[in-house]
């Protein structure tokens, strides 16, 4: 069972990073366009309403580059980090740091729902990124559960 978890987890860890690049939300805005050499009956330009749609993406929520774009994807990137981490030095994860695990991924989840209530509608990455942080999460806590059940000296995870 712990093989599948580590699958999941890092298919989990994979989608999730690239979900970074995918639209989460979108919102619409309009704007006025005017018409030169229209004028209306109070003696301005007419004007027309136009709509833009905005797609809100995790790597286009800050301009480039900047703190806060790292910060957003560190938090969209270090499930793939830790993963590629724990497959090449696989004696790496115990118990401690599955237990940091889980408040990161909620703060992950956290962001992706505050990029979520920046627009007027969800878009597909949003529930791409959810799921893949939930399965995730969920992957790390039944394996830490199973962890905290062995004995005290059997804390690596395979």
């Amino acid at each position: 069972m712990s093989k599948s978890l580590t699958i999941i987890k890092r298919v989990a860890a994979l989608i999730l990073m690239l979900s970074f690049f995918l639209p989460l939300s979108q919102c619409s805005s309009k704007y006025a366009e005017q018409r030169p050499g229209t004028e209306s009956a109070a003696g301005t330009s007419a004007q027309t309403n136009n709509v833009t749609t905005t797609d809100i993406s995790a790597y286009s929520v800050y301009p480039w580059p900047s703190v806060a774009s790292i910060a957003v994807l560190l938090l969209f990137a270090w499930p793939a980090v830790l993963q590629l981490g724990l497959w090449l030095k696989p004696s790496a994860g115990t118990r401690s740091w599955m237990l940091l695990e889980l408040p990161l991924i909620a703060l992950t989840l956290s962001f992706i729902a505050f990029l979520c209530g920046w627009g007027q509608g969800l878009r597909y990455g949003a529930f791409i990124a959810s799921g893949a942080a939930v399965a995730y999460g969920t992957a790390t806590f039944i394996t830490l559960t199973g962890l905290m059940k062995a004995p005290r000296g059997s804390g690596q995870a395979a």
